[in-house]
């Protein structure tokens, strides 16, 4: 998919035709309900891919570490800060399992 001539993802791409703008704004996309069916599918969708390959993918990532590039390559090392999950900041290589972690559930 391309948004103004950019190549973007299936996850950026939803945020911008969320409400079927494809030029939408992206920092109001949380407002419409649409969103979260649109981030459980992604979820779903990594959850899936992971499962085929477990062992060789649960520590796999890829991507920068902000929305529009710079910031440079994301790395299992990074730290995020899940405010309302816990009181402390995370390493990604600990948030990429729905299993372990701070999550714990199944997709049936």
């Amino acid at each position: 998919m391309q948004i103004a001539g950019v190549r973007v993802g299936v996850h950026a791409g939803g945020h911008f035709t969320i409400a079927g703008d494809p030029a939408g704004d992206f920092f109001v996309s949380p407002g419409d309900p649409a969103f979260y069916l649109h981030h459980a599918m992604i979820d779903r969708t990594w959850t899936i891919w992971q499962a085929q390959d477990l062992q060789n993918r649960l520590q796999v990532i890829s991507g920068g570490r902000s929305m529009m590039g710079g910031g440079g390559t994301a790395a299992l090392s990074d730290e995020v800060n899940l405010y309302s999950v816990a009181d402390k900041k995370w390493k990604v290589s600990e948030l990429v399992s729905v299993t372990d972690g701070p999550f714990c559930y199944t997709y049936a």
